[in-house]
């Protein structure tokens, strides 16, 4: 921290010299959540500070008066972290890059000034971190190669190996903390020279209430006690990776007594197809690689079926591989190259089966740039989900049923779907949104049979638009009541129901200022919502921050709702979450399925 001060130091000096007005430090971002290239290099021993510079709807020109200010900044005090204010006036694209080099090249003088000593510290804060863990918890992580997952496991093994974390695996079976692990079980040592980086990965986050820790965060002249709403943290306040994918890991309370050796590639165990069959293959819903050679087979034509009961220690949702010439070419190739467990189906399952097909699916694309977007996209690509980008003028244009099953509506706020960018503020035919129109034209699609997912705070959109019989109890709720800026909380899954196929009755999952639903009594009986998902009348908290749970327990988070011949999916959490909640994808994939296989 003494490094980043003297380094937001140098940078504001150089703009002062400079004349440079508006500098400001110590505002708006906090150093809790470690996903910024930023504090990525923090855990690596490199000295990192993070800036941000204005820029006015992108690259747009704009004359700011003083009037657009905030009002503690309109008569332009000076402050220890505020020392030349900004007095307005144009301000370009081209200012901004200025800035920029400005604290570059102020970045470059002080590091070049301070080389031997910058060099020598980042060899210490390794050599610290080394000594330290071996003689204090946590002493490594454990991460068992049998899991429910594999691929999961494997993604996060990969990634950890991907930031230069050394990991091994044991060469002999072990005890640690009085429990027994094979041989070729994962060690995650933390006494090595980026051990911080692993345990932050890997630890359960607990993010403390400020209110109670004015030290941190106050710059008075004495600390003040702060009796309003708990503060929120800028970012994820708990984003402990073996929670958000399902993977099972180990803190090691002890010190490791086990001998092991250094893996240099991370791979998955190698699949095959066991059994003998006769009527097809059986493939696990529970672990997302079968989501992807579901998608292989289905665009060759072959036929797959999914069982809406458990059968022979198999729960439901399970892949049921009808053989033909086109599953038999293909099952062994998948099972190499996805690392899948096949196994062969000897009889056909008692218990009733429905089709899978191949979903027709539009992914909204709004004009106003939506992260949710991105990842969603990127994850239907990895997991070969065929797909369309579906715009505001095609959804204002109608007759979306004959192109599309389901269509996925990313995580987005209400008026910006419905109004989209200003006239004026971009080319003509990147402003406004799908109007009322569009949402008229959503609705019929719905009503005529097709299904539309909502995702996080897109479901208040789906329940205001579509008048739904669902209430959202967080909205509007104000922070003295309830408080928690992404945390991963226990979850209580239906495994029977088809969204929930694959999952575990409890799960980790991801809230980040999600939704919580109300469901309401229809007048019609056909019409009944069903709870795919909810908050367990217990603890929620797994790693994170959290005021105010019991709004959450006892409530819904997921709810598949029926409107006429259609279906609503509400799925109220970061199902995705940057594409790192590997342990809740399938609550993506088996809403898309459903369009295609749920009862007619």
């Amino acid at each position: 921290m003494r490094w980043q001060n003297l380094m937001g130091s140098a940078m504001g000096m150089a703009f002062d010299e400079e004349n440079k007005e508006g500098a400001i430090s110590r505002i708006v971002f906090d150093s809790w959540y470690p996903g910024y290239v930023t504090q990525v290099n923090d855990a690596h021993n490199v000295i990192s500070i993070l800036t941000e510079t204005a820029l006015y709807r992108y690259a747009t020109p704009h004359f700011y008066t003083v009037r657009d200010f905030p009002e503690s900044y309109q008569d332009f005090t000076i402050a220890a972290f505020y020392p030349n204010p900004w007095k307005g006036g144009w301000w370009r694209i081209s200012d901004a890059v200025e800035y920029c080099l400005t604290a570059s090249k102020a970045v470059l003088a002080t590091a070049a000034r301070y080389k031997e000593k910058l060099l020598l510290d980042r060899y210490r804060m390794g050599r610290d971190a080394i000594k330290k863990f071996k003689k204090e918890p946590p002493f490594g992580w454990i991460v068992p190669e049998e899991q429910t997952d594999p691929s999961a496991a494997q993604s996060m093994l990969g990634i950890l190996a991907e930031q230069a974390i050394e990991i091994y695996r044991a060469k002999t079976s072990f005890v640690q903390d009085g429990v027994t692990y094979p041989a070729g079980t994962f060690i995650i040592p933390t006494s090595q020279a980026f051990g911080y980086f692993a345990k932050n990965m890997l630890e359960v986050q607990k993010y403390p209430d400020l209110r109670k820790y004015p030290e941190l965060w106050q710059g008075l002249i004495r600390m003040e006690k702060f009796k309003g709403a708990p503060f929120r943290s800028y970012d994820i306040a708990g984003w402990t990776l073996p929670l958000q994918m399902n993977v099972k890991a180990v803190r090691a309370n002890s010190p490791l007594s086990v001998e092991m050796e250094r893996v240099k590639k991370i791979e998955a165990l190698p699949g095959k197809v066991s059994g003998n069959g006769g009527y097809g293959y059986l493939l696990d819903a529970r672990q997302n690689l079968s989501y992807k050679a579901v998608n292989q087979i289905l665009k060759k034509g072959g036929v797959i079926y999914r069982n809406t009961k458990s059968f022979a220690n198999f729960p439901a949702g399970m892949f049921i591989l009808q053989n033909s010439k086109v599953v038999k070419n293909m099952v062994n190739d998948l099972a190499k190259k996805l690392h899948l467990q096949i196994k062969n189906i000897k009889k056909k399952p008692t218990v009733p089966l429905v089709q899978v097909k191949k979903p027709r699916i539009g992914l909204y694309k709004s004009w106003v740039a939506n992260i949710d977007e991105g990842w969603t996209r990127w994850l239907f690509e990895q997991y070969e989900f065929d797909f369309k980008n579906i715009h505001d003028a095609e959804i204002k244009a109608g007759n979306l049923n004959q192109r599309f099953d389901v269509i996925i509506i990313p995580s987005q706020w209400k008026k910006a779907i419905i109004n989209g960018h200003k006239l004026g503020t971009m080319p003509p035919e990147y402003v406004g949104g799908m109007g009322y129109d569009g949402v008229e034209n959503l609705k019929i699609f719905v009503e005529n049979g097709g299904t539309i997912v909502g995702t996080n705070s897109s479901c208040d959109f789906l329940i205001d638009s579509f008048q739904l019989p669902v209430s959202n109890l967080l909205k509007d709720v104000k922070g003295d009541r309830f408080v928690c800026t992404g945390s991963i909380l226990r979850l209580e899954f239906d495994p029977e129901n088809p969204i929930a196929y694959g999952m575990e009755k409890m799960q980790p999952a991801v809230f980040n200022r999600s939704p919580v639903f109300k469901l309401h009594p229809s007048f019609k009986d056909k019409q009944v919502s069903k709870i795919v998902a909810k908050y367990p009348r217990r603890k929620l908290l797994m790693s994170g921050f959290i005021h105010g749970e019991k709004m959450l327990q006892g409530n819904v988070a997921v709810a598949d709702v029926p409107l006429k011949k259609g279906h609503c999916i509400l799925l109220g959490f970061a199902v995705k979450n940057r594409a790192q909640a590997h342990g809740t994808f399938k609550m993506l994939f088996n809403s898309v399925y459903f369009s295609t296989t749920k009862s007619k």
